[in-house]
């Protein structure tokens, strides 16, 4: 790699004190109880910790000053995501904070000022990008939209769209006179019966398929302020960016409960952890941890300091590839470390693992990020 693609990781006071705050927030608010709980609740999320993140300006995070907010960077965002993926806490917090993004890359002064106050008093919002077959290729939705008179009419469907039922408006990719387009779609526009539930393996997430056939909004819904393509390149990085944060938590989550259990499960008249298989293998996982946790805040220092696309496509891919692998492959020799029991449902490492195989998939696969990453590195 040349010199100029090399940035050195900083990690800020404010970094710290929100690693610190939202450690502290997702352990005392998300214990292994909790998780079963909130995977068995009928409500898509928890009103009372969305409402205490809200208050703590998480949600508000990226929003600019001139609109109530904070102002920050999405670096700032890595600490709190990387604490709740360690616990397993679920919120909109991601989905919020992508439509977030959209909206200040690609909004007008007026579209800005309608919507972004409204995340910062508490409102959720998500984004609907991914489409039947899989593809992550967000600046060539097959979502058609039609303008007349005023009014886009939509027609096509949305896959995998998190928090749909919860959210106050949803940001949508879709093809417009030729060209791709994001338009705001309020949840009072939908027609009835839109959302269906999809089942994903990871239960602690509430996904839906969305159809947005005969759906029409005023044309004044379509985001004109900014560049749609360049908007949606850079929602790519900061969502590979957010889930490899989380990723690397949830690794960091089921590396502690593998040496919990190593350490207090006995056999043979001592602790099991004192084998060189387990012992070994668990300093492997550490090792993957490190690097995925450098990575990441890698990546959250090269968007920051913003210098340039390729810098920051290399970065966020890299994470997003290693973090994918590394979780799915701590989460296995958890399970089989556990013995009989790490089959079970009972077994806590199972939920990490349905968080690993479904983040994975996300933003695209580690096989995926790979491809990407050959030309960007070798030409």
């Amino acid at each position: 790699m040349s010199d100029d693609r090399a940035t050195a990781i900083t990690f800020s006071d404010e970094q710290r004190l929100l690693l610190e705050q939202s450690e502290r927030f997702a352990r005392n608010r998300s214990g292994f109880e909790s998780v079963r709980k909130r995977i068995a609740a009928k409500d898509d999320i928890d009103r009372s910790i969305w409402q205490d993140i809200v208050a703590m300006g998480w949600a508000n995070l990226l929003v600019p000053v001139a609109y109530g907010g904070s102002g920050l960077r999405v670096d700032a965002l890595v600490p709190i995501v990387e604490s709740a993926g360690r616990h397993l806490l679920a919120s909109p917090l991601i989905s919020t904070a992508l439509a977030t993004q959209l909206l200040v890359d690609a909004g007008s002064r007026g579209q800005k000022e309608m919507w972004l106050p409204q995340v910062g008093s508490g409102s959720v919002a998500t984004t609907a990008l991914c489409e039947p077959g899989g593809s992550w290729a967000l600046t060539e939705p097959r979502l058609q939209a039609q303008c007349s008179n005023g009014i886009v009419r939509l027609s096509g469907t949305k896959i995998h769209v998190r928090d749909a039922k919860e959210a106050q408006f949803l940001i949508v990719s879709a093809m417009l006179d030729g060209q791709p387009a994001l338009v705001v779609v309020e949840r009072a526009y939908l027609r009835e019966n839109s959302l269906r539930s999809q089942i994903v393996l990871d239960e602690t997430q509430r996904c839906y398929t969305v159809s947005f056939e005969e759906v029409e909004v005023p044309a004044t819904m379509v985001l004109d302020g900014g560049d749609v393509v360049e908007a949606l390149c850079a929602l790519e990085r900061t969502g590979e960016l957010l889930f490899s944060a989380e990723m690397a938590g949830g690794l960091g989550g089921a590396l502690a409960l593998l040496v919990n259990h190593l350490t207090t499960r006995e056999a043979f008249g001592g602790p099991i952890g004192r084998f060189q298989a387990l012992k070994h293998a668990t300093v492997d996982i550490l090792l993957d941890f490190e690097a995925a946790r450098s990575l990441v805040y890698g990546a959250g220092t090269t968007i920051a300091s913003s210098p340039g696309k390729a810098a920051s496509e290399i970065a966020t891919r890299m994470a997003k590839a290693h973090t994918s692998d590394a979780f799915v492959h701590a989460c296995d020799r958890t399970i089989q470390f556990h013995g009989g029991l790490g089959f079970t449902y009972e077994c806590n490492a199972q939920l990490f693992l349905r968080r690993a195989m479904w983040s994975q998939a996300v933003f695209g696969s580690a096989k995926y990020h790979r491809q990407k990453l050959a030309p960007l590195l070798l030409s």
